[in-house]
């Protein structure tokens, strides 16, 4: 949903296996998801407060748009 170009938006960020969700702003494009996948690039710091360690690399996760900044 997101465009290069667009301001940037809140989005809650709930990882499928733990259960813990984080706010986060998305701020880029990622140029992989117009090939139809569904990607975003989290901080260390929010990756590891959705109870992940950073040597798991990926979890799944949904997410929730909150609104423009």
């Amino acid at each position: 949903f997101f465009r290069w170009g667009m301001r940037p938006v809140l989005v809650e960020v709930c990882s499928k296996s733990t259960g813990r969700c984080v706010m986060a702003v998305v701020r880029d494009y990622c140029r992989a998801c117009d090939k139809g996948r569904s990607l975003i690039d989290l901080s260390p710091v929010l990756f590891r407060r959705l109870g992940n360690e950073l040597w798991e690399g990926v979890d799944r996760v949904s997410l929730r748009f909150m609104g423009a900044r």
